[in-house]
């Protein structure tokens, strides 16, 4: 799973760090990222390791020998979404995987069309794209039907635009979720006209468009089943549909990761994933871990249960 949590990063903002120091100043640095960024402020447990792993570091220790103490602390958030990621760690967003299509579709036992999405991360805008206007062309036709299952229980997390792009038009609305950061700067995301749109202030910036977006998709009762491996971007997909009167959510809760994370490079090629902002959906309430379904089930019987409700 951890592949795909951390894909998400290389779409937030990045901050560097000074040059190489001794493992002392190395490890005050990263415990001031963490307290700069992290979307609340740290609690007791951090503290104290903060204060107690100075006094075992050495000034003539490399930046290396701080990683224990560096992975404590982060342990001591309890935050899933947190990471040190090592020099020699793979890179999630780099490294070269054949490409699938992260998505496919079917008929339930009822005869409703149900659409599986999967993890799926890239950083070329343009296999975004390609994602973004087949998916969306596909749910245009399973629309039709008036009736859609969306599965995600198998969506671990990655690039959630293509998925947002493509799933937005099935809402009705514009405005899908916002991020609010400690500092409380919020920044929204929006669909407009084909184009998924990220907003900080006045600022709008584009994050994808569809090529041939149509504004015609009729009404669509929709059903949602969620899991314990639906994380990250897929737990932002659950909430675009959240609150809608046509919509329901059947299954288990998340994994429990619906945070935006931003990366923070370290002077050794080191870096830290965290977690620095909160998903808010269209009802004004924060997400912060597990998202519960609206109708919970056990896993065997979410598809029945939503089902029994979309055709009733």
């Amino acid at each position: 799973m951890l592949r795909f949590l951390l894909a998400v990063i290389v779409l937030c903002p990045v901050s560097v760090c000074a040059q190489p120091a001794g493992a002392p100043a190395y490890f005050r640095e990263a415990c001031r990222l963490i307290e700069r960024n992290y979307y609340k402020a740290p609690g007791e447990a951090f503290l104290r390791i903060r204060g107690t792993s100075i006094d075992t570091l050495l000034e003539t220790d490399p930046p290396s020998a701080a990683y224990p103490a560096i992975h404590a602390a982060l342990a001591a958030l309890h935050d899933k979404h947190c990471r040190l990621l090592l020099p020699a760690a793979p890179n999630p967003v780099t490294d070269s995987v054949a490409f699938r299509w992260p998505f496919a579709s079917f008929k339930s036992a009822t005869g409703v069309n149900v659409l599986e999405l999967y993890s799926f991360s890239s950083a070329a805008r343009e296999v975004r794209r390609k994602v973004a206007d087949s998916l969306y062309a596909l749910v245009r036709q399973l629309a039709r039907e008036g009736k859609l299952i969306i599965d995600l229980r198998n969506m671990e997390g990655g690039s959630n635009a293509p998925f947002l792009c493509a799933l937005a038009p099935l809402t009705g609305e514009s405005k899908l979720f916002t991020y609010v950061n400690r500092q409380k700067d919020k920044t929204g995301y929006v669909f407009d006209r084909g184009r998924l749109i990220r907003t900080q202030g006045r600022a709008r910036i584009a994050e994808l468009s569809l090529s041939d977006y149509d504004s015609q998709i009729l009404p669509v009762k929709i059903a949602v089943i969620t899991g314990p491996y639906t994380a990250s971007a897929g737990e932002i997909i659950a909430l675009i549909f959240r609150g809608l009167p046509f919509a329901r959510s059947f299954g288990e809760p998340t994994y429990g990761v619906p945070t935006g994370v931003a990366v923070f490079p370290l002077s050794d090629a080191a870096s830290l994933a965290l977690a620095v902002s909160v998903p808010v959906d269209r009802d004004g309430d924060r997400h912060v871990g597990p998202i519960p379904p609206d109708v919970a089930t056990a896993a065997d019987k979410a598809m029945e249960m939503a089902e029994a409700w979309i055709i009733h």
